[in-house]
């Protein structure tokens, strides 16, 4: 097994190093102090491929025909490892992969792929139980046993439930990159029964919108603006409304318009919550403008999905000035 991932990846650093500098051979291997040195100082243009290479054997390593890369890869020194090792599915897992598809090897989305398989039969049995919905769920943890319910303690990332969106949109970037695919038949065949449970979750309100109620923006939270303590939940977070856009704009791309369900899917699609812009001139994270962070500098910034992964924000003069000052 050992010698196998080994092969595999020399063949992936060979085929990278075709489009960036050469791993860096400057790097000596001090035996005792069992790390790797540099014999030089670095400039940025090698900094920068030292870090992609590592990124490669981090991915590669992690997720080659195996389980997906969880929070600790396959490095964990420990039987309970910190958040147990599990699959945190309001980001963690989803940066592990954003590396896939500039790279293009199946091997090492497959697992991810098989992850969201399985988890679409969980998730369906907690849509219907919980929700009374069609289609599947993920809230924003799971682990080997793929559990679709809501786990932990905190408003913040406990009720959210858009996991299976952002997962299945992950899949769906790989396939930007990599339209051949073998895998495409399995990972589009996600994308209907995913949007249909949000298009039985969301709410019309009386400005004529479907909003996420309640809706929260994955472990941030905000000061309440009658009493300044922490609040979490609201309604049509950014992430929220930026990861239902690009959900059913992309279903609706692979429906026909004869299809049963893509007037309801359109219904929804055109008259989503759109993004709002707060009274700083930012990205608003929650919907209410006047909703701001208790934590100023949290280290999320779930806002600005539309700036990376997704794209729309370019499209969009104003939001990207907002985004910008985010």
């Amino acid at each position: 097994m050992e010698g196998a991932c080994l092969i595999f990846l020399k063949k992936t650093f060979n085929k990278e190093n075709k489009r960036l500098n050469p791993f860096p051979h400057f790097l000596k291997f001090n035996q005792d102090k069992n790390y790797f040195s540099s014999q030089k100082e670095l400039n940025l243009q090698e900094k920068i491929a030292l870090l992609f290479h590592y990124g490669i054997y981090l991915h590669c390593a992690s997720s080659n025909k195996t389980q997906p890369s969880n929070l600790q890869g396959i490095w964990s020194d420990s039987i309970m490892s910190a958040w147990s090792s599990n699959y945190t599915t309001n980001i963690n897992l989803q940066m592990n992969y954003w590396i896939a598809p500039f790279l293009g090897i199946d091997d090492t989305i497959e697992p991810l792929l098989h992850l969201c398989e399985e988890l679409s039969v969980t998730g369906a049995l907690v849509a219907k139980e919980l929700y009374g919905a069609r289609g599947w769920c993920l809230h924003h943890n799971s682990d080997l046993y793929r559990h679709a319910y809501p786990t932990g303690n905190g408003a913040q990332h406990t009720l959210w439930c858009l996991g299976s969106a952002w997962l299945v949109l992950t899949l769906q970037h790989y396939l930007d990159f990599n339209p051949l695919s073998p895998l495409k038949e399995r990972i589009q065949a996600l994308l209907l029964p995913c949007s249909l449970f949000y298009v039985d979750v969301v709410t019309k309100l009386d400005d004529g919108k479907y909003h996420t109620l309640p809706s929260s923006s994955p472990e941030n939270s905000f000061k309440d603006p009658k009493t300044g303590q922490r609040a979490a939940l609201s309604k049509s977070s950014a992430l929220d409304i930026s990861l239902l856009k690009e959900l059913f704009s992309r279903t609706l791309n692979k429906l026909s318009k004869q299809h049963p369900n893509y007037k309801e899917i359109q219904e929804i699609f055109e008259n989503l919550a759109p993004h709002q812009i707060n009274k700083k001139g930012e990205i608003a994270e929650w919907y209410a403008e006047n909703l701001l962070d208790f934590e100023p500098k949290h280290r999320h910034l779930s806002q600005l999905y539309d700036l990376y992964p997704g794209s729309s924000f370019y499209k969009d003069e104003l939001l990207l000035k907002a985004a910008i000052k985010s």
